[in-house]
């Protein structure tokens, strides 16, 4: 039986420090082992993090059209490369894959000479760029109804979170065929993080973690400042580089956290438990006060922390709590003073093994394989002429 192929549009930078890359690459592989073929390209930098990347892959059926150099030129020519490989595959019921309206109006146009693919939108933290701040001088209802045409001429949608939903059904009324699928998890690997000893009297709050601005990782350090000298953070993410480092070291001496700041740079994803969620009394997902966190994100490290047997406390977004319900992880205002409440509540009451507990019992809903399953389900229904479905978790 021939493969079913995929080919993911988005330019990718081949190092696991990558946020979409890791989740492309992992979501890849796992659609390989249901019998996809999928099609990625990109560049890469670092000859150790893109071997990290293709010891990943292994045997999988994952194809990579890639070129050694930072040069972000490269990728438009590569795109170019990728729709010429495209137009060569005469495979019917191939898939296409972007995540950016722009890129999703090119291959509607070329669909033809494409040789009729399906063509997904796959919807990120830019989901609804009319709701943000307008960009090249567009009005928000212009750039609105570029959004609205693609999506009504799309062959359907992959969300990556329920609040993604609220806001499209919200602001869009002619739908194509969607579907949820929110971040996977590599449970076996997370589910073996363990907590650290409360009985001790020392509490490691720990995040791991990109430091993009809306992400809002300054409320780990206002909140660990309202906390007593108990509590320490432990950090590891970033870029790993020296602009990371110098962001975390202003942040702790602006805050008066001299010596309770445990900065580990960044860590490789397989290293990342044994070296620096075990022994955590908390796990902290901040977020800030904007579109992105509130309603267009699926929080990767929310997904990873609920694998594990540690207490997470997370903001009280809709991106958050329509994962995770009101009485799983601990849920906190967008504010310093209720985030260290929920910190220590999440150390001291009684009932943090038994949220724990249903914890696990919704994460274990977000592997990677189930992900993949329910994405190959998605994409054979639309072969089929499938009805509109929602979230299968």
């Amino acid at each position: 039986m021939s493969l079913k192929k995929i080919y993911y549009c988005h330019p990718l930078v081949f190092d696991f420090k990558s946020g979409v890359t890791s989740q492309v690459i992992r979501d890849s592989v796992h659609l390989a082992r249901r019998g996809c073929e999928v099609f990625l390209f990109g560049t890469y930098s670092d000859e150790a993090a893109f071997d990290a990347i293709r010891n990943y892959i292994g045997d999988a059926s994952v194809r990579l059209m890639v070129k050694k150099g930072a040069d972000k030129r490269w990728r438009g020519w590569f795109f170019i490369l990728f729709m010429i490989r495209m137009m060569l595959d005469f495979t019917p019921g191939k898939t296409i894959i972007a995540r950016q309206y722009g890129k999703i109006s090119q291959l509607l146009l070329l669909r033809p000479f494409l040789r009729k693919p399906f063509i997904i939108l796959e919807l990120h933290e830019n989901a609804f760029p009319h709701l943000m701040p307008p960009k090249h001088g567009r009005s928000a209802m212009e750039i609105k109804n570029i959004c609205r045409k693609v999506i009504e001429r799309a062959d359907g949608l992959s969300l990556t979170n329920h609040s993604q939903e609220v806001v499209l059904k919200a602001e869009f009324k002619k739908l194509p065929p969607y579907v949820v699928f929110p971040n996977g998890v590599e449970w076996k690997r997370f589910s073996k993080a363990r907590p650290g000893q409360p009985d001790k009297g020392e509490f490691v709050v720990t995040y791991t973690g990109q430091f993009t601005g809306w992400k809002n990782i300054e409320l780990l350090f206002k909140a660990l400042a309202l906390l007593d000298e108990r509590f320490t953070l432990r950090i590891a993410g970033g870029k790993g580089d020296e602009a990371s480092r110098k962001l975390i070291e202003d942040l702790t001496a602006r805050h008066g956290l001299e010596g309770r700041v445990d900065y580990r740079g960044f860590v490789a994803p397989e290293s990342l438990v044994p070296e620096v969620i075990d022994g955590s009394s908390v796990l902290a997902l901040p977020l800030g006060d904007n579109m992105e966190s509130r309603w267009f994100t699926s929080p990767m490290k929310l997904f990873e922390y609920m694998a594990t047997g540690i207490p997470v406390v997370a903001v009280d977004m809709p991106s958050v709590r329509l994962i995770t319900g009101g009485d799983a992880v601990y849920l906190s205002e967008n504010e310093p003073g209720s985030f260290a409440g929920a910190i220590m509540s999440a150390v001291t009451s009684p009932d943090r093994e038994e949220r724990v507990e249903r914890m696990n019992a919704i994460g274990r809903r977000y592997t990677y394989e189930k992900r993949a399953a329910a994405i190959d389900a998605f994409l054979a229904g639309l072969r089929q002429d499938s009805v509109h479905t929602t979230d299968p978790f």
